[in-house]
């Protein structure tokens, strides 16, 4: 076991927030949402979130959709995160 292992800190779970998806760019894997409630990740109301995960299929998405997606804090850089997960809040 590592002995330098540390557990419980805000980059070993996911947070998440809700948002509208404003834009999709299927090629790069990237969808533009307005975020729902103002938080303390990201610096403004509109981001991008980067969903190169490979289980991530964003094919089927629309714009107007809400969503909620899930980040590691991380993986938070200004106006983009890359995401874990997404779920369709409304279809």
């Amino acid at each position: 076991m590592e002995e330098n292992a540390i557990s419980g800190d805000d980059n070993t779970h996911w947070f998440h927030s809700n948002g509208i998806i404003t834009s999709i760019d299927n090629s790069q894997k990237k969808i533009c949402v307005d975020i729902s409630q103002k938080n303390n990740f990201f610096d403004g109301t509109n981001i991008t979130l980067n969903c190169n995960k490979s289980s991530l299929d964003i094919t089927h998405l629309e714009a107007g959709q809400e969503i909620t997606f899930y980040f590691f804090k991380n993986n938070v850089l200004d106006t983009e995160v890359a995401i874990e997960k997404l779920n369709i809040v409304t279809p």
